[in-house]
């Protein structure tokens, strides 16, 4: 018993040592990003920013951008989602060779249990459960449904490729057909009203920028509209597109009672905005923004109608301020490629590993920067706990195993000497 207990401390050490080594070695940085608006600067124009800050990041190596509207969630993923979710593989194995009448069953049941929950399903998902069902229903020799199904998906994912892999060739060159006469199809727009505004509106994953947004060129047919507000649960509902007019959805979101947290902060960060080192509000960031670095902007209206823009990189590991940036740009649309471009100069040669370069002392020496992070969070301290644990682990296991059976009275198997 003392064997299996001992070899468990072990494993959970050496465990948890690792993926403290991995979450200060990993490959990517994960970063996000809070705007704070002042001096008449719109929601709008705080999204705008916010999706330019996001584009950037995205196309950087090195770094991985998180939505702070996801951070912020309480969403869960439903245990009919994920059963679904599982479902999808062996519904591609039958068919590829088994009933389909059953796999025609099961996919269906899958599309309808995504359907009512659309926030907690990735657009992969669905997409894949359709194709499923069409196909189910091309090996069936149910022409009709067959093309439907294909016609469906190509209307909310018009450039999907058809994977020989996961689905029959034999039906890759009917999907490709459908797709040819699809996309010469009649196209109309969609209007996206959101309440509150300046909502991130996004139709079939595209970004069409803050609300209210018209979304152009969309194939006839039903659509998937998500829109995100910071302080909001995410929302993804169903848009019918009818040819040659202009439809309108109008979007109530729902405040996430977490995001007072960060309402709360956002009204205390600009004092602290420009230090060296983070202050205790946006230090405190990381309590609930789970991200290794965050880019804190600072937007404010400009005389002459234009946009004043700060741009401030911290990192929440260390606590540094990493860089800054400041910019008047021009409060259109051209705002979000100058954000983008804003963000990326923000990361000129900066260390991803959330150092600064120390500047020196009077005497011309450098000077030795200690971010002050807790012994807690660094890798090497839970590197030592493992190590510790593991030893005091193995002794007890040599000082107490078989005890008694084969040592003299009065000794013990590590000092081979006298009690």
């Amino acid at each position: 018993m003392r064997v299996r207990v001992s070899l468990l401390i072990i494993g959970f050490s050496i465990l948890f040592a690792s993926t403290a080594v991995a979450q200060d070695q990993g490959n990517r940085v994960s970063v996000t990003s809070v705007i704070v608006t002042e001096g008449g600067a719109s929601t709008g124009q705080a999204t705008s920013l916010s999706i330019g800050i996001r584009r950037a990041v995205e196309s950087m190596d090195g770094l991985r951008y998180t939505d702070p509207v996801d951070l912020l969630s309480t969403t869960s993923v439903p245990e009919a989602v994920q059963d679904a979710v599982d479902d999808l593989e062996p519904i591609a194995d039958m068919v590829r060779s088994g009933d389909p009448n059953a796999a025609a069953d099961r996919a269906a049941h899958a599309v309808a249990v995504f359907e009512e929950n659309l926030s907690a399903v990735r657009r992969a998902s669905l997409f894949d459960a359709y194709m499923l069902d069409a196909i189910a229903h091309c090996r069936m020799d149910q022409r009709r449904r067959c093309i439907q199904g294909f016609e469906r998906v190509l209307t909310f994912r018009e450039g999907a490729e058809y994977d020989t892999a996961r689905y029959p060739d034999a039906y890759s060159a009917v999907f490709e057909e459908t797709r040819s006469r699809v996309s010469a199809g009649p196209r109309a727009s969609l209007r996206i009203i959101t309440n509150p505004e300046g909502a991130e509106v996004f139709v079939d994953g595209a970004s069409f920028g803050p609300s209210p947004a018209i979304a152009e060129n969309l194939l006839a047919g039903e659509h998937y509209v998500t829109v995100k507000a910071v302080g909001y649960e995410k929302l993804v509902a169903r848009a019918t597109v009818r040819s040659r007019s202009t439809e309108s959805v109008s979007l109530l979101l729902q405040p996430i009672a977490r995001a007072l947290l960060l309402e709360r902060d956002l009204a205390r960060i600009p004092s602290e905005l420009g230090q060296e080192q983070a202050g205790p509000v946006i230090s405190g960031l990381s309590g609930y923004l789970f991200v290794a670095q965050i880019i804190v902007g600072l937007i404010s209206e400009a005389p002459n109608g234009e946009l004043d823009v700060g741009l401030y990189l911290y990192d929440l590991r260390t606590r540094f301020l990493l860089s800054e940036k400041h910019a008047t740009i021009a409060s259109d649309a051209s705002a979000l490629d100058r954000a983008r471009e804003l963000t990326e100069s923000l990361y000129h040669g900066v260390d991803l590993a959330g150092t600064v370069e120390a500047p020196e002392l009077d005497d011309g020496t450098p000077r030795v920067v200690d971010p002050a992070r807790p012994l807690w969070k660094r890798w090497w301290f839970w590197t030592a706990v493992g190590v510790v644990v593991v030893s005091g682990a193995t002794a007890a296991y040599l000082l107490t195993r078989d005890s008694g059976a084969d040592v003299p009275e009065g000794f013990t198997r590590l000092s081979g000497s006298a009690q």
